[in-house]
């Protein structure tokens, strides 16, 4: 059944994965779905705990003892971000206020210690549907200074790159990636940090930075084409 599973993912029949992988779960004992392989496979069929309400999204949270005696941490960290930030973005998008507020309750009984943090990116996700520039802005910046999440940070990071050039707003994005960085050092937050500080025509900096990512890349295999980052160090290399 896992192998015919894979067929229809290759050939994109949605809905007959879903159907198929329905008979598969049931089929598998308590035991059974709380493997590494199961979860795995769970998140590759499923895609990844994208929706919210989803049974096996509910089991993963329900069941995160059992989860976390067979996971690694790190695979269980990842997997509960992605449970929580895509619940959380899921739910933003509820126009009824009162269904909005229930899934809400729901979510935050799963991370009752990051209430704060969900509660903030609510209203930051909320705020781009509707709000003016300045108070998404005021919404982004509150929701930064309390999440932990790494990507997420870095993102945002990457998008003031690309979009702006006030050296104010450029010191602040420095602020973020530092933050991303102090959460999880890798490849990816140091390349942003790099063309950050190329862009604030910090190069000794950038140099610096910029040769720990192409270093972080090349052990891990996180980033498998590293040109970008080569090449950025050429043109700080040019700068100096």
């Amino acid at each position: 059944m896992k192998n015919y599973l894979g067929v229809l993912q290759e050939a994109y029949e949605v809905d007959k994965i879903e159907e198929v992988f329905g008979v598969y779960w049931k089929g598998l004992s308590m035991e059974e779905k709380v493997t590494k392989e199961n979860l795995e496979f769970i998140g590759e069929i499923t895609a990844s705990f994208e929706d919210f309400m989803s049974p096996y999204t509910q089991f993963f949270l329900q069941n995160k003892p059992a989860y976390q005696a067979s996971l690694q941490a790190p695979m269980m960290e990842e997997c509960l971000s992605m449970a929580k930030n895509n619940g959380a973005y899921g739910i933003s998008t509820i126009k009824d206020k009162r269904e909005r507020k229930a899934l809400l309750k729901m979510l935050l009984a799963y991370f009752p210690n990051e209430k704060k943090e969900i509660k903030a990116y609510m209203d930051y996700l909320i705020a781009q549907q509707t709000a003016t520039s300045e108070v998404i802005e005021k919404k982004r910046n509150r929701y930064l200074k309390l999440t932990n999440e790494w990507d997420i940070l870095n993102a945002v990071a990457w998008e003031v790159f690309e979009q702006e050039d006030n050296p104010k707003v450029l010191k602040m994005a420095l602020g973020w990636i530092n933050r991303s960085i102090g959460i999880n050092s890798n490849a990816f937050n140091l390349d942003t940090k790099a063309n950050l500080l190329y862009k604030m025509k910090e190069y000794a900096k950038a140099k610096e930075v910029g040769q720990a990512a192409l270093k972080a890349a090349k052990d891990t295999g996180d980033i498998e084409d590293t040109s970008d980052i080569e090449q950025l160090l050429e043109q700080i290399e040019n700068m100096l």
